[in-house]
């Protein structure tokens, strides 16, 4: 394809060539506030480079990451897309980057002096490079800003490894800095590690060694030998060593200036809600949890139609089967309890030998989000045998009825005064484990890594009975499980733990994908370099989507954002260099796009399972039988437990009350005998004989 000059003329070069502008000598106090970061004027450079970061990530995050992530559901984005626009290269360049790669280069003349500070900008700096690596894979970094002396007009791509190694030499260097850095020189005020005040150098130290860790494992299919050396490095120095190491990034309450992007974007001053908007919980997360019965769904999600203004409205309901002990009645107009043969039945006396099958309708607690298309085009749902008409199924999730129905995130995720977490001292337990496992061989020391991982991750989501959660198979370390299909039965949540070292390093990494949740960067990272969900593709039934080389039918999820028009125009030499470094890198390319597009693999991937033969898999017709095996018998398997399941959910201990708060009903009833009904002679028989 050609790239038509006049979609964006010229933004991006002129990122790459700004001059050193807008630098002083000082990071200079601006919190009036700890617990927000406000927008600064030029001499306010610190805690304005971190705001600028905080809504890079957050924009990112929300338009893109939560829905690769496949963990958090935006609905409305939920289709491939490619960004041709500069956004995200000029937020990240121009707004981030350029004042943080000018104060290296000043701070960098008189480390004696300005040791910590410059320790803290390679820190950021390196993940904010690694963030951006992530998203596109070749990028310009060393050759990323020019310091004003030239005019430039080629700014090149480094490779993903050229990157990668920059970023775990600023990190080895920044480390040793704080090691050896004056304390009276850190920062007087600062917005990751300063609780209101100065910087807490010991978690900066923490924090640029863990980053290190991170990073040093993402590279594993890029260069083993990289890897395996900065990892082994990491793990002699200082980790993150409890929650309280956690990188929140803490925003405030001045809308203009300092509230959260989440809450500027879809909750404040919006005059009608929308589901299709805001952050709900995925199928595939759900699967997980409800098959595991993980405590932090209810810690990290609302309940169906909690956000609802009238909560007993437009309530979620699908249909089950339970039995009872046969309510035999003879009022036609009790429909529950009327028996067409009451006379027979009360006549035999065998009663207590039948039961009533009972198919019901009530609501679920949580209800998962589906993404916008749920089969591929050319598949169908089966024909509903019970409908005599002949009709076939509908997608049982698409049955919302109201804009409430699904489980969106807990309002302390996404409110005002809101947390950004980049990395957790659980995501460095699970580092250590998987460290320990594919470089030591050491299955006993990552077992301790992991069951604290495991500790971690529910006490930053506010879960403290947990202790039953960790006995389960598929959770205890060296334990299977098989648990629960979506909806289509086309993926099953399970953990093989008991699989050698490949089952152990699965529990770990689905361990990690679960503590991840809200860290999408983290879940989509792990996940392409590592495989261990495999989930389906995302399907396009009859969808009008204008992607380069997309198939009408399935599609990989997104592996890459693509680079901006400018790029290819301004900086077209370097671009299409960078393009040929990221194929070189990739076990799977496309040609689509020149080679620059979204299907394309970066190097730290992993080939996506079976790909070459998935024409086969998801190209064919299918008939889908559509099955909520997740909600069967989910209150109980008879009308008993259903009733007490109901009071004990509802606090309400009168039976009719506590049915009627979980909108129970009841559609159909079938009378079946046990299996130990006596036989039953018919007395006319009885004579003959």
């Amino acid at each position: 394809m050609k790239f038509k000059s006049y979609i964006i003329p010229g933004l991006l070069s002129g990122a790459f060539a700004l001059s050193m502008i807008g630098c002083t000598d000082d990071f200079e106090e601006v919190n009036s506030n700890p617990n927000k970061v406000y927008s600064v004027e030029l001499g306010d450079l610190w805690s304005g480079t971190v705001k600028r970061s905080m809504d890079f990530f957050s924009e990112v995050n929300y338009n893109r990451l939560f829905n690769f992530s496949r963990s958090i559901i935006v609905q409305y984005s939920t289709n491939p897309s490619q960004d041709t626009g500069d956004s995200y290269f000029k937020k990240f360049y121009v707004e981030i980057m350029r004042d943080l790669i000018n104060l290296e280069r000043r701070y960098s003349q008189n480390p004696e002096t300005y040791g910590t500070r410059l320790a803290i900008i390679k820190t950021w700096k390196s993940y904010c490079f690694y963030y951006m690596c992530s998203l596109y894979g070749p990028i310009p970094m060393s050759d990323a800003i020019s310091d004003g002396s030239e005019n430039k007009r080629y700014y090149a791509y480094d490779s993903e490894k050229e990157i990668y190694t920059a970023i775990l030499k600023d990190l080895d260097e920044a480390y040793t800095l704080f090691e050896n850095g004056a304390p009276v020189e850190a920062l007087e005020m600062d917005p990751v590690f300063g609780n209101g005040g100065a910087a807490d150098l010991g978690k900066w130290k923490r924090f640029s060694n863990s980053l290190r860790l991170n990073v040093a494992m993402h590279v594993q299919n890029l260069d083993s030998d990289l890897a395996r050396e900065n990892a082994l490095a990491a793990l002699g120095r200082d980790l993150f060593i409890s929650n309280d190491d956690n990188v929140n990034l803490n925003y405030g309450t001045t809308l203009e200036n300092s509230a959260s992007w989440y809450y500027n974007r879809f909750i404040y001053n919006q005059s009608s809600f929308s589901q299709s908007s805001y952050p709900a919980l995925s199928e595939y997360l759900y699967i997980y949890v409800a098959s595991f019965n993980d405590p932090r769904l209810e810690a990290m999600f609302l309940k169906s139609n909690a956000k609802n203004p009238s909560p007993t409205s437009t309530v979620y309901v699908y249909t089950d089967t339970i039995t009872r002990p046969h309510a035999c009645g003879n009022n036609s107009r009790l429909t529950d309890t009327y028996c067409s043969d009451y006379k027979k039945h009360q006549a035999d006396g065998l009663n207590e030998y039948r039961r009533d099958s009972l198919t019901i309708e009530i609501t679920s607690p949580y209800v998962p989000f589906c993404e916008l298309n749920s089969i591929p085009t050319g598949w169908q749902w089966a024909n509903n045998p019970a409908d005599v008409n002949g009709t076939r199924f509908t997608d049982p999730l698409w049955k919302y009825q109201g804009e409430y129905n699904p489980s969106f995130i807990q309002d302390r995720y996404v409110d005002e005064t809101s947390s950004l977490t980049l990395l957790t001292y659980a995501d460095v337990c699970f580092l250590q484990a998987e460290a320990e496992i594919i470089f030591k061989g050491n299955a006993g020391a990552a077992q301790g890594y992991y069951e604290q991982g495991i500790r971690a991750a529910m006490e930053r989501a506010g879960v403290t009975d947990y202790a039953d959660y960790m006995k389960r198979d598929g959770i205890k370390w060296g334990t299977s499980y098989a648990g629960f299909h979506d909806r289509r039965m086309l993926y099953q949540a399970k953990i093989d733990g008991a699989n050698g070292t490949e089952g152990l390093l699965e529990q770990v990494y689905k361990q990690r994908w679960f503590a991840d949740i809200m860290i999408p960067l983290e879940q989509w990272n792990m996940e392409r370099r590592t495989r261990a969900l495999d989930f389906p593709p995302f399907f396009l039934y009859n969808a009008s989507v204008s992607i380069d080389g997309v198939n009408s039918t399935y599609n990989y999820w997104t592996e890459r954002l693509i680079y901006p028009n400018a790029e290819h125009i301004k900086n077209a030499a370097a671009c299409a260099e960078g393009v040929q470094k990221l194929q070189a890198a990739s076990p799977y390319y496309r040609t689509e796009r020149e080679g620059d597009n979204i299907f394309t693999s970066l190097g730290i991937a992993k080939k996506i399972p079976n790909i070459e033969t998935a024409d086969e898999t998801w190209g064919r017709s299918h008939t889908v039988f559509p099955r909520l095996e997740y909600w069967h018998h989910q209150w109980g398997a008879t009308y008993d437990e259903v009733v007490e399941s109901a009071k004990a959910y509802t606090g309400n201990s009168n039976a009719s009350l506590a049915l009627g708060l979980v909108k129970f009903k009841i559609n159909s009833k079938k009378v079946y005998d046990t299996p130990d009904m006596p036989e039953i002679i018919d007395p006319e028989e009885d004579e003959e004989l």
